[in-house]
């Protein structure tokens, strides 16, 4: 068979596009071969026409001359390309605009936010929450601790409640909780309420990730605990006697905790839970990756276990923010130990007149001067409850329902069983025993003035006392104010004598009678 000269460049250009067609990996898998899409070859429809000719027999031989190997005559592929290419071989690539599209698109199912929470580094879910909570900007404390624990560090963290401290802790152990390993977070709390509502904020902080959370303590049944951790619970908030009874049951394996928060460190040594405190950190010690702790103060006792049991911890130290003097009112008055139930309601009456009483929580010492107080207040017609660790846990989680749904107006408590309440409302906070410690002033005083409100916090003090006042100014570094009522002055004067720089010196106390 023989070629015109224009039949053997139409076929040495075919062959040089039809590997590169054939060839082409980007197309996609659903497009057909390019020789199937392809109209017939001009080489075929030459041979037909030549075979039409030949038998009316107006076909003619070629010159020999002008028959040449293919190969010798035809063009490099580069100048046999045409200038214009075929679509049908073209790859299929993406048009630029739709990929900006879907960017675009993926960017806005995100927390569109490059600030607050969101720079901190926690995940949609957790961020979602959040927004849905009504969280939109981190406090102090969280500022400083997300990150760190995120990572993975060690971490002390030297804060009291109202400040965030729970976010501080739980976000970051809700991000680096796996779903699906039970029992491998742990949380202690000194108290069943502080147990209670540490539960509660983290159980909304992880509403969107599946996460499933186990409420541990004492004073009540054991079954529907039993049944949160044989269900597979990943978190565990409780409180150290209820959580070691477990693991003694074997229904709790501290084996298998990875990661432990001790929230309010220093109150759960003040309760005498520091053995407990130490087995569980021991039993958890195989497996355990990362200890978070919580403080309101320092003292030997916590600095001695994060010498022994943490790794490198990053210290957060937020005293002005935990303390928050700044923005409680402080006030002390003198009076005598039979009076003071009279001043108390001289100064509760004041305030409500004023238009500045909203909730308040009354400190006594024993659980019997709780119970005889609120009768004494009940009497004046306020509404009135006590709250101390006689109660079953479900007369206290009634009495916390109420005073949370605003019902109650005078909450009368002991120092552990108010450990941890977290109620917005709470304007005052009166100190009708004076504290033995001043750092349990500085927790009694932190429920008022929560997440940047202002509050106002009155001590009575008896003759003899005024050493107290003295200690708690210089731990919170701000002056405790007189105040003296007519009626109620009992003659003692308390002068401070103050060195340049400090907040207090020497205190005297003096007798002046009137005459």
């Amino acid at each position: 068979m023989r070629f015109t000269q224009l039949e053997k460049t139409i076929v040495a250009r075919l062959d040089a596009l039809a590997p590169t067609s054939r060839t082409s990996s980007s197309l996609p898998s659903d497009t057909p071969p390019v020789s199937a899409r392809r109209t017939p070859s001009p080489v075929a429809a030459g041979r037909k026409r030549r075979r039409r000719r030949s038998r009316r027999g107006g076909d003619r031989p070629a010159d020999a001359s002008t028959v040449e190997p293919q190969t010798a005559t035809a063009p490099a592929p580069e100048a046999a390309a045409p200038a214009a290419p075929e679509p049908a071989v073209q790859p299929a690539t993406p048009a630029p605009v739709d990929t900006t599209t879907t960017t675009e698109t993926a960017a806005a199912a995100e927390p569109a936010s490059d600030s607050g929470f969101a720079a901190l580094g926690l995940g949609a879910p957790v961020l979602r929450a959040l927004e849905e909570i009504g969280f939109r900007e981190p406090t102090p404390i969280q500022q400083r601790a997300i990150g760190p624990a995120l990572a993975g560090r060690d971490v002390v963290g030297q804060a009291r409640t109202g400040t965030g401290k729970t976010a501080a802790f739980g976000l970051p152990l809700i991000e680096r909780t796996p779903r699906g390993r039970a029992q491998s977070s742990l949380v202690l709390a000194p108290t069943r309420e502080l147990a209670h509502q540490v539960h509660e904020a983290m159980t909304a902080f992880a509403r969107h990730t599946g996460l499933r959370l186990a409420l541990i303590y004492g004073g009540v049944s054991y079954r529907g605990q039993r049944q949160a951790l044989e269900a597979g619970a990943e978190i565990i908030v409780g409180t150290p006697g209820r959580v070691l009874d477990l693991h003694r049951q074997r229904i709790l394996d501290l084996g298998r905790v990875e990661r432990v928060v001790l929230d309010e460190c220093d109150r759960m040594f003040d309760l005498g839970f520091r053995p407990d405190i130490l087995r569980v950190l021991r039993h958890s010690r195989p497996r355990r990756e990362q200890l978070l702790l919580f403080s309101a103060t320092i003292d030997g006792n916590v600095e001695h276990l994060v010498q022994r049991f943490m790794r490198d911890p990053v210290t957060i130290e937020t005293v002005d923010d935990t303390l928050t003097v700044d923005r409680v009112s402080q006030h002390y008055s003198v009076v005598a130990k039979d009076r003071k139930t009279a001043l108390l309601a001289e100064l509760v009456r004041r305030e409500r007149e004023a238009g500045e009483l909203g909730q308040a929580i009354v400190f006594c010492r024993t659980r019997a001067g709780c119970d005889r107080l609120a009768k004494r207040l009940g009497k004046l017609g306020l509404g009135v409850h006590a709250i101390h660790g006689d109660l079953r846990q479900s007369q206290r989680e009634k009495v916390l329902g109420l005073l949370r749904e605003g019902k109650v107006q005078i909450l009368v408590a002991t120092n552990v069983a108010a450990r941890g309440l977290d109620v917005g409302g709470i304007s005052h906070v009166f100190n009708y025993d004076v504290p033995e410690f001043a750092e349990d002033y500085v927790h009694r005083i932190g429920r008022t003035a929560r997440m940047g409100a202002h509050g106002k916090a009155f001590t009575l003090v008896e003759p003899g006392q005024g050493g107290l006042i003295d200690r708690i100014e210089k731990l919170t570094g701000a002056p405790v104010h007189e105040l003296r009522l007519e009626g109620f002055d009992t003659g003692v004067e308390r002068r401070v004598r103050r060195d340049p720089g400090e907040v207090s010196g020497t205190i005297l106390f003096r007798s002046t009678h009137r005459r």
